[in-house]
């Protein structure tokens, strides 16, 4: 879902990829443990050198370190200690300028999960996995005609007394894999058709078969689809993917409103979640996205929301319900951690490959390459990206910086609090390290973060990560190699944005470079705690020429390595 805010931001820097054993830093095989031994053990530390034998006034260097842990709910903190000679100290990654502000998240099936761990908890649903699907379920709005009233559970309901009342606004023979379901006066019938016919067959901003395919096959296409088996039409019976669209007054929370939401309840029957509409439904605010009369163009960030939002529904079934068989659920296979949470995608993931798929299918940074007055990133996915490298908020403007968590090297990526910047980068670059087929598999999978990356990518999570950290400073530089390069998204070209609600011209802006604040004071020992799947930069300037030489020493598992700039920011190696 999308909505407003407030939070504690950071300045954060660029973000890339890898290739598994970066040299004498990187390590070539991974320990990584799906079931760790239980209670505390040291950890085997290692250690590494690196050298650059003439190391020249101006020159930087940069060490990039990538802790791990024994798997993904394990958060123990790695420490690394750094014996540099002959060089100073700039600051490391995580010592930026703070701001406070308030921000867009952009759009998230967490707080719905949590709403649910929160509301019934998962000791409600362990039950076996058979008595959670539905047997023979009737249609509920395939069929009707249009003008059909009806009611469903308040988006954000948590009270079985909240409902919204909705209208079924097209016939079936005007659509081919939605209902669009509206309450009444928020849209017109002719504005949810254009929207019918971009989710069904006809997107005019596909990137390979423009006006040819719509979200909804291009979609399935890459990444599963949602719960439409076992029984047909999934939960509710209906064939059709049910498209609500909402008053900004309905989607309002606390500080804001949402853009978009997939309930996580809604996979389930009345008997587990009584406020559960029961089908395979997503919400949209049509009155802060939608442009009444608009062309396709102006109403750009509502089918990119839309792009997204589907996704999550994908998700919640190949993630969760998986057709219907809940195999979670079942007391045979308990899972991880006693909370929906656990049984659904890492939330960076699931809401950076949301944000992925909206580009893959020409909306989120796809057009942001295209000068033209046709073209233009959507304003929602390029916000992210532009806080994430430190820039300033084009939805609340003089806002700088990124926010707290996520988009805080120091925190860890997997859980982190606002994932849309550095999630979109995460998913753009194994789009572009592995490929479309295969980063969709990723959402298609059953399997779920550290141990997905490592069954459906054939690399340790640990290396994945390592090359992604690599990948986002050395992308900034001139001359970077082809694999730790963001080739297909070309940051430093991501300057212009389409504004929302408008068909004008994209606006230009720059996006600020990876950087760090400089240092004069020379500096021996570094000693740094830091959080398990997070990224951090340690920066060194440029000597007299003589030799610089870092003696590292880190835990077993974990990775680093060692960029060499020039003084005009050109990369020289890579050890």
């Amino acid at each position: 879902m999308r909505r407003t805010f407030l939070g504690w931001m950071t300045a954060a820097v660029l973000s890339g990829f890898l290739v598994a054993g970066c040299g004498s830093g990187g390590g070539d095989a991974s320990s990584f443990h799906y079931d760790p031994p239980p209670g505390p053990t040291p950890v085997p530390q290692r250690q590494v050198s690196f050298n650059l034998p003439a190391y020249n006034a101006g020159d930087q260097a940069v060490l990039v370190f990538t802790p791990v842990s024994s798997n993904e709910f394990d958060q123990s903190a790695n420490t690394i200690q750094i014996n540099a000679v002959n060089a100073r100290q700039g600051e490391c990654g995580h010592d930026q300028p703070h701001a406070k502000g308030t921000f867009t998240e952009r759009c998230g099936l967490n707080d719905s999960i949590l709403s649910f761990d929160e509301r019934i908890g998962l000791e409600k649903v362990r039950e076996r996995s058979e008595n959670l699907r539905p047997r023979e379920v009737q249609p509920r709005w395939d069929g009707l005609p249009k003008g059909t009233p009806g009611e469903l559970f308040h988006p954000l309901a948590d009270d079985v007394e909240v409902k919204i009342e909705v209208v079924k606004m097209l016939d079936d023979a005007q659509t081919v894999h939605c209902n669009v379901l509206a309450e009444p006066g928020i849209i017109t019938e002719a504005d949810a058709l254009q929207l019918a016919q971009i989710f069904d067959s006809a997107n005019p901003f596909d990137p390979t078969a423009p006006g040819a395919i719509g979200l909804y096959d291009r979609i399935t296409g890459m990444c599963g689809n949602e719960w439409r088996t076992n029984p047909v039409g999934g939960r509710d019976g209906d064939e059709r993917v049910n498209l609500v669209i909402c008053s900004a007054s309905t989607m309002g929370v606390e500080g804001g409103v949402l853009f978009g939401l997939v309930r996580f309840s809604d996979i389930f029957g009345a008997d587990i979640d009584p406020v559960s509409n029961q089908g395979e439904y997503l919400y949209l605010n049509y009155e802060v996205l939608g442009v009444p009369g608009g062309n396709a163009l102006q109403n750009y960030s509502l089918y990119g929301t839309l792009a997204h939002e589907f996704l999550h529904v994908i998700q919640v079934n190949t993630k969760v319900a998986q057709d219907g068989t809940f195999p979670h659920f079942d007391p045979q296979t308990p899972d991880p951690i006693n909370s929906a949470y656990s049984l659904s995608e890492r939330r960076t993931m699931a809401e950076g490959f949301a944000e992925t798929v909206a580009t893959l299918c020409g909306f989120g940074v796809h057009k942001a390459l295209d000068g033209s007055a046709t073209g233009g990133a959507d304003l929602l996915a390029y916000d992210s990206i532009n806080l994430f490298l430190g820039g300033e908020s084009l939805l609340v403007p003089g806002m700088t910086g990124s926010i707290t968590v996520g988009s805080n090297f120091w925190t860890p990526f997997l859980d982190s609090g606002d994932p849309y910047g550095i999630g979109h980068l995460f998913g753009l670059h194994l789009v572009d390290r592995y490929g479309v087929a295969k980063w969709g598999e990723l959402t298609s999978s059953p399997h779920i973060g550290l141990l997905n990356l490592n069954t459906i990518l054939g690399a340790a999570p640990e290396d994945i990560f390592h090359g992604f950290n690599i990948t986002l400073h050395a992308s900034s530089l001139a001359g970077t190699p082809a694999q730790y390069d963001l080739s297909r998204l070309e940051l430093g070209s991501l300057n212009h944005y389409r504004p929302l609600w408008s068909d004008a011209a994209p606006d230009f802006h720059t996006l600020p470079a990876a950087g760090f604040v400089s240092s004069s004071e020379p500096t021996a020992w570094i000693e740094k705690v830091v959080p398990a799947w997070s990224t951090a930069l340690f920066q060194f300037l440029g000597g007299d020429g003589s030799a610089l030489n870092l003696d590292v020493v880190l835990p077993l598992n974990s990775r680093a390595s060692l960029i060499h700039e020039s003084p005009a920011g050109t990369f020289s190696n890579i050890q």
